[in-house]
């Protein structure tokens, strides 16, 4: 399986060190694992297999505070976080804004995660086309590329909301049928819920966020996977 540790910009540098120092002690030979750390800490990264919790939507070039795709090259990362939930919500980015990012990370070769969730109001209706509406136009003229896409139910995150099996199972299967890609699900992933979730066959791997801040329970997360 395919899991993604999102430390989002919760950890100090001491911190993440201690995670670091500790993480490395953790089996996880059986799953590919990428890391996505506050950029800054990627120095401290490397022989890991890293991911960026964001790219800017412009070229190199005049645009402080911005992190462009030729920079996270340069640390050896691989993936990136494309639309996640919390950029939507909480930073209000738009979908041209996003598919901006898309094509700047397709331009310098990392692998997008590609994030759909739904909020309260929208799982009441076909948030199933919404998903498929993002996605197209997200991919316009890009579906051959290499990405894989991720199911973070708005409302789930961050809370003990979560969607039954039945549902989860049902995005699953028309996102991978729709558009032949690998699936991760991201919705508040916990060592209360992950056995239930890993019997889900449909899916392809986690993408993680409180959880994957803590060592100890992210190894007993590996144990139980």
């Amino acid at each position: 399986m395919k899991i993604i540790l999102n430390h989002k910009s919760c950890l100090t540098k001491d911190e993440f060190l201690l995670f670091l120092e500790e993480y490395k002690k953790i089996d996880t030979n059986k799953h590919e694992v990428v890391l996505c750390p506050s950029s800054c800490y990627f120095p401290y990264c490397e022989g890991l297999l890293l991911g960026s919790q964001d790219i800017s939507q412009f070229e190199k070039g005049a645009y402080t505070g911005e992190i462009g795709g030729e920079l996270l090259k340069n640390f050896s990362v691989s993936y990136v976080l494309i639309r996640h939930g919390e950029r939507v919500l909480k930073m209000n980015e738009t979908l041209d804004i996003s598919k901006e990012k898309l094509k700047r990370a397709f331009e310098i070769g990392l692998v997008p995660i590609l994030c759909v969730g739904e909020t309260e109001e929208e799982h009441k209706k076909d948030y199933l086309s919404l998903f498929e509406k993002t996605l197209d136009q997200l991919l316009e003229g890009r579906k051959e590329k290499d990405y894989i896409i991720a199911y973070e139910p708005y409302y789930a995150t961050g809370t003990s909301k979560n969607p039954g099996r039945e549902e989860i199972e049902k995005v699953v299967s028309f996102l991978k049928e729709k558009y032949q890609r690998p699936v991760l699900y991201g919705g508040n992933v916990s060592l209360d819920n992950i056995k239930e979730l890993k019997e889900i066959d449909q899916i392809d791997g986690f993408l993680l966020g409180r959880l994957s801040l803590n060592p100890t329970k992210l190894k007993k997360f590996f144990e139980e996977l």
